[in-house]
């Protein structure tokens, strides 16, 4: 058996201690059974053999082939279904991530992606419907109404708070991206009296209002992709940005950190071109 891998330190903040990872909770205005039911699946999981269990902990290589991501340490295991969503002028606006319930895995375990796929309905090539009421994260391509940049939001009380925001930048050694953990900073709430009198004198800066807390940074380094944080430490690799690549995970991870950094990796793929991932319409 093999010993335990070393746990990296803490994540670099610029301004707030790390977020802590409470344990998952459902929020009280879902459909009537099913986040329940998905719940305490999770921590039944134990009873179930690993390939059909909701979350493995053990797997740590993830593959796209969207509209799912499969984990394939040991098998070609469906885990995470997108979907995306456009403007009303045809552009790409937000791709949305889920969970897929055991059920939903061991059907899908079982058949071709490619012999299920099906035009009518709203079913996905995939043969499974995406149930909005499981959504993560939305990723948004806030650039489609004007702005700029990926933004991504949780869409349930075990979500990270606050949104993420994709940075992309340029540096001596080329590209690199950034994925910045955005919470509010309740002291510098523009309403206070404080806030108020200094607004006055410098002026309104939005930027002022948040903590910015470094999640991942991403840059090619000998035809891979690495994913670090702030002190270095190599959090996961990946071969390509597209659709069909693998990304490895390198530390353990909880759930639900897995989750935001799998979340980040589809938005990092999407946000380089979005093409490959239409199929996420279907």
């Amino acid at each position: 058996m093999s010993s335990p891998q070393e746990v990296p330190p803490p994540l670099y903040h610029e301004h707030s201690p790390p977020p802590s990872f409470p344990k998952q909770t459902i929020p009280g205005q879902t459909r009537a059974g099913v986040d329940e039911a998905f719940v305490g699946l999770e921590e039944n999981d134990v009873d179930l053999p690993p390939a059909y269990a909701s979350v493995d902990t053990r797997a740590s290589v993830f593959r796209a082939d969207p509209p799912l991501l499969y984990s394939c340490d040991f098998s070609h295991t469906p885990r995470y279904q997108l979907h995306l969503n456009l403007t009303q002028s045809g552009k790409p606006y937000q791709l949305r991530i889920r969970r897929l319930r055991p059920s939903e895995t061991r059907r899908l375990s079982l058949i071709s992606a490619v012999s299920s796929a099906s035009s009518s309905g709203s079913r996905s090539r995939c043969g499974i419907d995406y149930e909005d009421d499981c959504t993560l994260y939305e990723i948004k391509n806030v650039a489609a109404f004007g702005g700029t940049g990926i933004e991504i939001r949780g869409c349930r009380l075990s979500a990270l708070p606050g949104y993420i925001k994709l940075e992309k930048c340029t540096g001596l050694t080329g590209r690199y991206w950034r994925f910045w953990h955005m919470t509010r900073n309740p002291n510098a709430d523009s309403l206070r009296e404080e806030n108020e009198r200094k607004m006055q004198k410098y002026g309104y800066h939005a930027d002022n209002e948040w903590y910015r807390d470094l999640l991942f940074d991403v840059r090619f380094k000998k035809k891979q992709i690495v994913w670090t944080d702030i002190a270095g430490y190599v959090v996961a690799r990946a071969v390509s940005i597209e659709p069909g690549s693998e990304i490895t995970v390198q530390v353990d991870l909880p759930p639900k950190m897995k989750d935001v950094l799998l979340t980040c990796w589809v938005a990092h793929s999407w946000s380089v071109d979005f093409a490959p991932w239409a199929a996420c319409r279907e």
